[in-house]
């Protein structure tokens, strides 16, 4: 019972480190998208 407990917290603190990893990723790309629409403003 310990073993499962400890392998779903395990799992749990990958699912989190991957969501939050895909957050990132997607905060980078919304940040490249506004700079580019900024730059097509601009022309």
């Amino acid at each position: 019972m310990a073993f499962f407990v400890l392998q779903a917290s395990f799992l749990f603190a990958i699912v989190t480190n991957c969501v939050s990893d895909i957050k990132q990723q997607f905060g980078q790309f919304l940040k490249i998208k506004n700079i580019q629409n900024v730059n097509l403003l601009k022309l």
